[in-house]
């Protein structure tokens, strides 16, 4: 295999699970790239019910402007719909359609079909439950330096 293709260079497997999963999440992270900031958006709303395009902007850490255009794609397509606060005319408040409700459930079915269609329903259950044991373990440092102490563990 060309270890170059397409100008990156992609680590051999070195035979952990470690980096088979990264490289199995990087390869589903650039799977689900196209439309992930509209999606993202559809998905806090649905969560969180009504916001303000101000408190959305600071979830999404994003600029004012980027997400005034987002939005906007949204609203033209009829997902999302945007009105004035009554109580503070100059807050723009964000509330999901139902259309956008069925869209992003849609986009969800479509992604784990066309993601996960070499495995079979049960394949996908047993996947399920191994990834929501990993995501649920109690870590206890966000970044952990794995270079401590490698000589004496190699050793012994």
């Amino acid at each position: 295999m060309d270890n170059t293709k397409n100008n990156t260079y992609r680590l051999k497997d070195d035979g952990t699970l470690a980096w088979l999963f990264f490289h199995t999440a990087r390869r589903l992270q650039k799977y689900g790239k196209s439309g992930y900031s509209q999606q993202r958006i559809l998905s806090i709303l649905e969560e969180e019910g009504p916001i303000s395009q101000k408190k959305l902007q600071e979830m999404l850490a994003v600029q004012p402007g980027s997400l005034s255009e987002i939005c906007g794609k949204l609203e033209e397509k009829g997902m999302i719909e945007r009105s004035r606060d009554e109580k503070d005319r100059r807050s723009v408040i964000l509330k999901i359609t139902e259309k956008g409700r069925r869209m992003k459930k849609g986009i969800n079915v479509r992604k784990d079909n066309a993601i996960f269609s070499s495995l079979n329903e049960q394949e996908r259950d047993q996947l399920r439950n191994l990834l929501n044991k990993i995501e649920s373990q109690n870590y206890e440092q966000e970044s952990v330096d794995y270079t401590e102490n490698c000589g004496k563990e190699a050793a012994g």
